[in-house]
């Protein structure tokens, strides 16, 4: 899983191609991390966290409100690039 998520971070950053794949625009895509945001494994909610801020940016168009109740849980984190990565992410968000 974490593997994935890393993986997943990486693509939405354009770091492995330089690109944003199309699949990342998708509001699907989105809507299938959801449940992934609850993982037990916080590194793995930490990349995903990253990755949906990345999909939300206004330049791409998909934004899904249903992230915002996440993104505040996490700014409560113990883990300092959680709470960065969900306050960013909120800022996606009037």
């Amino acid at each position: 899983r974490l593997k994935g998520a890393k993986w997943l971070a990486k693509q939405a950053h354009g770091e492995l191609h330089g690109f944003t794949e199309y699949w990342l625009k998708d509001p699907a895509t989105v809507e299938k991390l959801l449940p992934f945001l609850h993982d037990p494994d916080p590194l793995i909610v930490e990349e995903l966290i990253g990755a949906i801020r990345m999909m939300a940016d206004p330049r791409y168009g998909n934004r899904d409100d249903r992230v915002i109740p996440r993104a505040i849980e996490l700014l409560k984190s113990d883990r300092p690039n959680t709470r960065i990565r969900s306050a960013l992410l909120l800022m996606n968000f009037e």
